[in-house]
């Protein structure tokens, strides 16, 4: 099974950080020293460019900082919690006046159509709310503390990241799509609702009706009407997973702690667990297992050989 890979990023505008690759999705984190105007999406640093990747498309969220865009003759300020898009054609530039974090997810355009999302400009920035209210940002640095530690499979984290980009510009384009503030107003609060209650398994859509002070109606029609995800159960139900997704890649062969994997995610137990990985993310626990098994025995092969050497 491909592992991810790992590249140290040194560059002469004074960027540090490190970019992993899973496999045609790019995962960044990079931090910033202020700087005059430079590409805002440059090379892939250290990994081969591949003909089926040269059209790429990045997400781009700043964790800390203020920076200055500019795209077709118009100067855009991003703030912290901010985040963007850029094609790989894109000619933008960014000025940086503070030290800035950023975090960047990018993969080929075409895994993008394929989920269902067409990107027509070459940047664009999405809706400050939209940016918070998703998982994206919160995924990336959980993922990233373990990748610190470890290196990941190429898959199922590629869906997985594929997944939540492509429903970022989803729920993005809902602006575009007739809603109304109201309505934006409102999925906005329960998005952050999931985000702070979807670790108790009791809780579900009619608990988060009750808290909106909506009936269970009006609450899926909000979901229906602004975003991607139909109801509120299934965006519960992603929630619980991506955060499952990243209890078992950091645990490997640990089975005993299966349960409190679910547990501390939100579902009621193992059995639910195993069922929504396979209907959200096409695996199983014991292929996720399996993958963090054979890292482990390369990492004691290696230990062996350098101890007998």
């Amino acid at each position: 099974m491909r592992r991810s890979i790992r590249v140290a990023i040194t560059s002469p505008s004074s960027a540090r950080g490190t970019v992993w690759s899973f496999g045609g999705v790019d995962v960044v984190d990079v931090v910033q020293q202020p700087t005059a105007p430079i590409p805002l999406f440059g090379p892939r640093p250290g990994i081969s460019p591949h003909p089926r990747f040269d059209e790429r498309v990045a997400v781009i969220a700043l964790v800390d900082g203020d920076v200055t865009v500019a795209h077709d003759g118009n100067l855009l300020r991003f703030a912290s919690g901010s985040a963007a898009f850029a094609a790989s054609n894109a000619t933008t530039t960014v000025e940086i006046s503070e030290p800035c974090r950023a975090l960047a997810v990018s993969m080929p355009r075409s895994w993008l159509r394929a989920a269902g999302v067409e990107v027509h400009d070459s940047f664009g920035a999405f809706a400050y709310s939209t940016a918070q209210s998703s998982p994206l940002m919160s995924f990336l640095l959980a993922l990233i503390e373990i990748l610190d530690e470890q290196s990941l499979p190429c898959e199922p984290t590629a869906t997985v990241l594929t997944g939540l980009v492509s429903r970022l510009f989803l729920a993005d384009n809902a602006y575009s799509l007739g809603a109304h503030q109201p309505d934006l107003d409102v999925r906005a609060l329960a998005d952050s609702l999931i985000a702070l209650g979807s670790s108790d398994s009791g809780y579900g859509a009619k608990t988060l009706a009750a808290q909106l002070q909506m009936s269970p109606a009006e609450l899926e029609r909000t979901f229906s009407v602004t975003g991607d995800r139909g109801n509120a159960g299934s965006a519960i139900t992603e929630r619980r997973m991506a955060m499952a997704m990243l209890g078992l890649q950091a645990t490997g062969l640990e089975v005993s702690s299966l349960k409190e994997i679910a547990r501390h995610a939100g579902f009621s137990g193992e059995h639910e667990l195993h069922r929504a990985l396979k209907t959200v993310y096409g695996t199983t626990v014991k292929a996720v297992l399996l993958a963090q098994s054979e890292e482990a025995a390369t990492s004691r092969a290696g230990f062996s050989l350098n101890r007998t050497a």
